[in-house]
């Protein structure tokens, strides 16, 4: 570290004549940010890259990734695909029968009232299956259970609680493998089988509770 630190390039900066990129933490408790905009300022094809971290090794940063892919994507000129997780999980799609009528009827504030209580209902009895909303789709839900057993029995509950509150669904599950999505959202071909599976599905009225 000394030695790099007793280095001295300034005098040869204006022989440098080829596209640079300088990336820097502008919080590096090593080396501070100004060197590197000095950098950019005396080098004429300068990209000048800043990350909010305090790292000066960069593959210690917790926002590595984002450098490596900034660094890949001046070097080459394309960025990299963002990375994917994948695991099997049971999708559940559920869609509340006649809702654009409904809505209609009700007016906004009611119908979004509706909407409140049927999120809440379904994110209570999705937790005591082990499962979880991942996201609204404004007349419905879609889920992921662990268990294909405990997804089963968790879409009849949501039916069941539903029509308790005089809201009739529609529902439809399919087991396989999914992609996470960095913003928590999920896709693949199971997603897409489970939504067809769903706009097929008759709906259903009552559901007898089960022991």
């Amino acid at each position: 570290m000394e030695a790099a630190l007793a280095g001295d390039i300034s005098a040869d900066l204006d022989h440098v004549r080829c596209p640079t990129m300088i990336g820097h933490c502008t919080r590096d408790a090593v080396v501070p940010v100004s060197c590197a905009r000095y950098l950019a300022r005396r080098l004429p094809q300068a990209t000048l890259r800043l990350w909010d971290d305090a790292n000066h090794a960069f593959n210690y940063s917790k926002k590595w990734r984002q450098i490596q892919d900034d660094i890949i994507e001046f070097a080459t000129g394309s960025r990299p695909e963002p990375a994917h997780t994948t695991r099997f999980a049971t999708i559940l799609f559920t869609d509340i029968v006649a809702s654009t009528a409904r809505s209609r009827a009700a007016g906004d504030e009611a119908w979004a009232r509706l909407i409140r209580a049927h999120d809440a209902t379904a994110d209570l009895v999705l937790a005591n299956r082990g499962g979880r909303r991942v996201k609204s789709t404004g007349d419905g839900l879609l889920a992921l259970f662990d268990d294909p057993g405990q997804a089963v029995t968790g879409a009849r509950e949501v039916q069941h609680e539903l029509a308790a509150l005089g809201i009739e669904i529609r529902g439809g599950l399919h087991a396989g493998q999914v992609e996470l999505q960095p913003d928590g959202d999920v896709t693949g071909i199971a997603v897409n089988i489970a939504a067809r599976v769903e706009s097929v599905a008759p709906p259903v009225r009552s559901v007898s509770r089960r022991p």
